[in-house]
């Protein structure tokens, strides 16, 4: 499967995120980058169908952008 990253704004939503992957079998990486422009970004990486987490993402009201990979 091919590996997505997902930027969130917030560690909470990013640790909210990753709750919801685990309680649906998902296995997340965290990670933070900072970068000047930008401040920090929350990411979660995963390795599971981009689809189905996406569509856990927005049924549960989580704002996030797809940094690499995805639908």
């Amino acid at each position: 499967m091919n590996r997505t990253v997902y930027n969130f704004r917030s560690y909470t939503d990013a640790m909210k995120a990753n709750s919801l992957f685990s309680r649906n079998g998902i296995r997340a990486v965290y990670g933070k980058n900072t970068s000047p422009k930008e401040g920090c970004i929350h990411t979660l990486a995963i390795t599971s169908d981009a689809k189905e987490t996406e569509k856990i993402l927005r049924e549960n009201g989580i704002h996030y952008s797809v940094a690499s990979g995805g639908v």
